[in-house]
């Protein structure tokens, strides 16, 4: 087959919105099918990770089409809160300043549906003016940012079919509230929404609960399929003895991401201490476990685990490239997944958890009742789910990595890359 992909983010993007497309083109390249991709030539990517760039399977052939959008000029003119934003984070209500506030109530009611609304027209009049509809099987288009679906809605009819991606959801994903969004435009959201879902001839989503969410608003005029986001086998690196207990969080921790009870669950024990063994060692002391941040984390976030956990030893590594998260995964004891603890986030399955999954470490996760996840890890016995109101929490570490590894392997085979490709594969014959 021939297919046209429209993703926003491409290698050099790092962070999670590349990994899909990157490993499912990559995947379907390798099955014999001609990929072509066409991506933004001057993105605003929040994060950049240039060592993804080697790993575009050599046959895609990719195309670069110019876009302007407004959030370079956000960052510059909200300061730190504008780099807050750009990388998916809104701050906090509370702490918003008069222009924040200004800036989401333009970002939610100018630019529907997403402030990349502006590459749109670009990437129709390239495809119209330089690509030959008739010669492809199936366009795909993936989002967030769901503008990309408009592209599919306007070049719909051209002898292809359309696969839109939702990687997330749009209007019942948990920012969506958060950018004060006025009467007409929240209608106009609806509308393209659903207008996607139903004229698009396969919808694919990550979570069943997303899919049965989407499959209402489409009225059950769509075919909509669940494919989950996956994993890339590795070689794993070799792990180095240590007595202290690493407990590893490794992505973006933003300000709704903050389990108080969990941080002063890590204080209890940092004032008993354990060696990686889990024996009680050096009372008092807080070198016998470690958090372990890798990646973006609020100051919000950093703030509430020193109110709470003074004595913890905190490692705050910052942003690293994927092959060098990977090893800080399978470095660790302990892997945290840390969800907001809101009921739209209920249906959201990250793409972290999947990167966790082959490393064999024991995964704790928080998230809302409900979970997909708390789905996932009871499936794949990787680990164990918790609200935010758990209570003896204190017990996680103790009774964490029981889990039967041979369950797990077996379980979580069907989400391997390959796996995934196949069974899209299938989808689009």
């Amino acid at each position: 087959m021939n297919i046209l992909v429209v993703a926003y983010y491409w290698p050099p993007a790092g962070g999670p919105g590349v990994q899909r497309w990157l490993n499912l083109s990559n995947e379907l390249a390798a099955r014999g099918h001609d990929i072509t991709v066409i991506v933004p030539t001057n993105p605003s990517y929040p994060i950049i990770d240039q060592e993804l760039v080697s790993q575009v399977h050599g046959s895609i052939k990719v195309h670069k089409v110019s876009t302007r959008e407004p959030l370079g000029w956000a960052k510059k003119l909200l300061g730190k809160q504008g780099s807050h934003v750009q990388q998916g984070s809104i701050p906090k209500q509370k702490d918003q300043t008069l222009l924040t506030k200004f800036a989401l109530w333009v970002r939610g009611n100018f630019f529907v549906p997403d402030a990349r609304v502006g590459w749109v027209t670009p990437v129709v009049t390239f495809v119209k003016g330089h690509l030959d509809p008739s010669s492809f099987d199936w366009l795909i288009t993936t989002g967030p940012p769901h503008s990309t679906h408009l592209v599919g809605l306007q070049l719909q009819g051209g002898g292809w079919k359309w696969c839109a991606d939702f990687r997330d959801p749009w209007t019942q994903i948990g920012y969506h509230k958060q950018l004060k969004i006025g009467r007409t435009a929240q209608t106009k959201h609806e509308r393209l929404e659903r207008e996607v879902l139903q004229k698009a001839n396969l919808v694919l989503t990550t979570t069943d609960a997303t899919t049965a969410s989407l499959n209402q608003i489409a009225e059950g005029r769509s075919k909509i399929r669940t494919l989950t986001n996956g994993y890339k086998a590795v070689k794993p690196p070799q792990k180095s003895s240590s007595e202290i207990f690493t407990i590893s969080h490794v992505g973006s921790l933003y300000a709704d991401r903050d389990p108080v009870v969990l941080w002063r669950a890590l204080q209890q024990l940092t004032l008993g201490s354990i060696n990686a063994k889990g024996n009680m060692n050096n009372p008092g002391s807080a070198q016998g476990i470690k958090l372990q941040l890798v990646g973006y984390v609020s100051p919000e976030v950093l703030a509430s685990i020193t109110q709470h956990a003074p004595n913890l030893n905190v490692e705050v590594v910052g942003y690293v490239s994927q092959e060098a998260a990977t090893r800080f995964m399978y470095a660790a004891d302990l892997l945290l997944l840390i969800e907001a603890y809101d009921v739209d986030r209920a249906m959201i399955l990250p793409g972290k958890v999947f990167q966790y999954l082959p490393t064999g470490n024991p995964i704790i996760a928080f998230g809302p009742e409900g979970s997909a996840i708390e789905q996932l890890l009871a499936e794949t016995a990787a680990g164990k789910f918790y609200t935010y109101d758990t209570k003896q929490v204190v017990d996680l570490i103790a009774s964490s990595g029981k889990e039967t590894k041979d369950r797990r392997q077996k379980a979580m085979q069907k989400y391997a890359w390959p796996a995934l490709a196949a069974r899209l594969d299938e989808m689009l014959q």
